[in-house]
């Protein structure tokens, strides 16, 4: 048996198998999704990203049914965020290099959250707990996660990179199949894979295999925060209220 194919970012792997499968072209999948053919070879190279409104297009083109959905989420999720070929420079990333204003969400609010259908910093809007400037905060798609428990302020406000996947050696918020968060360090590597959590209460995920099973639903690098910052974030969302104050540190 050959190789396992490499995850795609836009699942064409899953896609040209639709296409062979239903006598369907190229051309009839760009007037679907309302491109053109030319960005159809775009997106089959992956130097243009899939929306979460193409992809229900998409699955409805090819009236996909529920085990073909999970399938193709799978395969866009795992390259997007796990897989080892690098994503378009492209894609979310806008460094102003002045303060931005960032949501502020609680992780426990993650619970919900689908990076197919939403983008991280999109998602954090909408259940934000407060909306903060700071000088750490200088890139568009970045939001503050608000960690629960018995942990000091300065380890309970994370910066998290919503416009890029998870590499190798960076310290990550994930969240598993099985429902449960962890902070800390990730591993890709042949021998090993997953992420080793430090925080009381957050779980270790961890295979030793050398192609091993999606054990994310998603998982984002964290920027760091001087200490002095991450206590004045905290401190200003113990103040904040939902939707009604916005504050500036720093």
């Amino acid at each position: 048996m050959g190789e396992k194919a490499t995850a795609h970012v836009n699942g064409w792997n899953i896609i040209s198998v639709w296409l062979d499968d239903t006598g369907r072209r190229q051309k009839d999948l760009a007037a679907a999704l309302e491109i053109s053919e030319p960005a159809i070879t775009q997106i089959k190279r992956g130097k243009y990203l899939l929306s979460g409104r193409q992809i229900r297009r998409l699955l409805n083109f090819f009236q996909a049914d529920e085990s073909k959905i999970s399938a193709f989420y799978r395969e866009i999720v795992r390259a997007r965020f796990f897989a080892d070929q690098s994503l378009p420079d492209h894609i979310d990333d806008d460094w102003n290099h002045v303060p931005q204003t960032c949501p502020v969400i609680r992780l426990g609010d993650l619970a919900t959250f689908d990076p197919v259908r939403s983008t991280l910093a999109d998602f954090a809007r909408e259940h934000a707990v407060a909306r903060l400037s700071s000088p750490c905060v200088t890139k568009s798609g970045t939001s503050l996660i608000l960690l629960e428990g018995n942990i000091e302020p300065e380890r309970r406000i994370l910066l998290a990179d919503g416009n890029r996947r998870a590499r190798h050696g960076e310290f990550v918020v994930a969240c598993g199949y099985d429902g449960k968060f962890s902070v800390g360090l990730f591993f890709s590597e042949p021998e090993r894979y997953g992420i080793t959590c430090k925080l009381p209460g957050m779980a270790n995920y961890m295979s030793r295999l050398h192609n091993p099973p999606a054990l994310f639903r998603w998982a984002f690098p964290l920027s760091p925060i001087p200490r002095r910052e991450a206590i004045d974030l905290f401190v200003a969302c113990r103040k904040c209220a939902k939707g009604t104050l916005t504050q500036s540190i720093g």
